[in-house]
């Protein structure tokens, strides 16, 4: 973490202690701990102001700020289980479903993810990352290029953080259809390998398939209409 920005949210935790509530004060304490590394120390201050909140509003944010928690350190069950929680409170809200299909596709549950994706986009149909996800399920596992292709052209339409990982899936795919194959690549089906190290649960490409095409050039060639 860069750090003059650790010193200002120190800084303005302590200006503003006698002004914050106390959930309010937990929350900050949680992000700062979270900045920090001490993720057993967050979690903490993120329960605490649970069991002191009576907002809906503080504690969907909290429930997901728990659930990337869970989803950085390795325990997608106990992400799940807030999740559960944040969809409970706000049925409608596309960041919810997007969350347990993120869930899903880290317990090899593709058809549970793709059903919750679908959901997410049928509630925001601009946000980027749900069409990701699709798109590299329906290539990847599903092996419905065509679709994928489609999905992954909308996600990067809509401002996708993800556009070196769909431009590797957009090459393999385009790949595939035109019959494209190195001599030594076989039958095998290409699979996935999240990586949980981050919260913004980037996805990359292990196989050899997918490294072959991961030099592609910044350009549209592989994009269609």
């Amino acid at each position: 973490m860069n750090i003059a920005n650790l010193c200002q949210d120190i800084v303005c935790i302590i200006y503003n202690y006698w002004f914050y509530s106390e959930v309010d004060l937990c929350i900050s304490l949680a992000e700062l701990y979270h900045d920090l590394g001490f993720s057993h120390k967050a979690i903490e201050r993120y329960k605490r102001a649970l069991r002191i909140s009576n907002k809906k509003e503080s504690d969907f944010v909290i429930y997901y700020n728990l659930c990337k928690i869970y989803f950085d350190t390795g325990f997608p069950d106990e992400a799940f289980k807030y999740c559960a929680r944040m969809i409970k409170i706000n049925p409608t809200d596309p960041l919810a479903y997007a969350t347990m299909g993120y869930y899903y596709l880290l317990k090899g549950k593709y058809e549970e993810s793709l059903s919750t994706f679908r959901q997410a986009i049928a509630i925001n149909p601009n946000a980027p990352e749900p069409y990701f996800y699709i798109g590299c399920i329906l290539i990847a596992i599903e092996m419905n290029y065509n679709e994928g292709i489609r999905m992954l052209n909308k996600a990067l339409e809509r401002g996708t953080l993800f556009r070196k990982d769909v431009r590797r899936y957009l090459q393999y795919a385009h790949n595939k259809l035109g019959g494209i194959q190195e001599q030594n690549f076989g039958d095998r089906h290409m699979k996935l390998k999240l990586s949980v190290g981050s919260h913004e649960a980037e996805m990359l490409l292990l196989w050899e398939e997918a490294e072959g095409a991961a030099g592609m050039e910044e350009d549209n060639r592989f994009l269609i209409g």
